[in-house]
């Protein structure tokens, strides 16, 4: 399987001088997509950072509701001393309890604002915690513990997993250098894959090859905890 997927990927390499070449006679194509990718990246870091935060800031909520602060006290008292992205969240899920709803409520709408099992799972153990009128700093105490250990093994799994992932982008980007390599060797085949239906047919065939080759070895390499 691993060998399908290389090979997979080795012949969709080509397809990658399609992608750049149509960007290149579509400026705003390119900046639309650009625009695109750079937002889902720059989403993709600021869950990530969230959710390595969740298990500072649980110890802390813990601590304020053990010393006698509700939680909305406990809330503002953290918010107060978090970096970012967690500060943000935190001031608008304040925002949101001032303006009418419950606290649960306002947990609720930050766990729906960020799709992150991890929070997703916090939220449903406060929520679960207040409604049955349990210890709710028990609650942020184990799960902080968990978190800890789940976190853990993400990163074992990710370190396992380094070799594969960086022969992804390695093929990944080998389409840029395959666009320099022919442009300074033989400006004539780019003009054969930009004018005429056999070149684009070619292109298109590889870009599918190269999609799921790329899509082939991230499932391969990935380890969900």
């Amino acid at each position: 399987m691993w060998a399908t997927a290389q090979t997979l990927l080795l012949l969709g390499s080509i397809l990658g001088l399609s992608l750049l070449l149509w960007s290149a006679l579509n400026p705003s194509l390119l900046r639309a997509r650009w625009a695109v990718v750079r937002g889902g990246i720059r989403r993709n870091v600021a869950a990530e950072q969230l959710q390595r935060q969740l298990p500072a800031f649980c110890d802390l909520l813990a601590g304020s509701v053990q010393a006698g602060a509700s939680l909305r006290q406990a809330l503002v008292h953290v918010s107060a001393y978090s970096e970012q992205p967690l500060a943000g969240d935190l001031r608008r899920l304040l925002r949101d309890a001032q303006f009418g709803h419950s606290i649960e409520d306002a947990l609720a709408l930050w766990a729906e604002r960020r799709p992150i099992q991890a929070l997703e799972d916090l939220v449903y153990a406060v929520r679960m915690s207040l409604q049955s009128g349990g210890s709710v700093s028990e609650t942020l105490q184990r799960f902080s513990e968990d978190l800890r250990e789940r976190l853990k093994l993400q990163d074992k799994a990710r370190a396992l997993t380094a070799q594969g992932r960086l022969q992804a982008w390695v093929m990944a980007f080998i389409p840029i250098f395959l666009l320099i390599l022919v442009s300074l060797l033989d400006r004539s085949t780019l003009l054969f894959f930009t004018t005429s239906g056999v070149g684009y047919l070619i292109l298109l065939i590889v870009l599918a090859l190269e999609v799921v080759g790329v899509i082939w070895i991230r499932r391969i390499v990935r380890v969900e905890i």
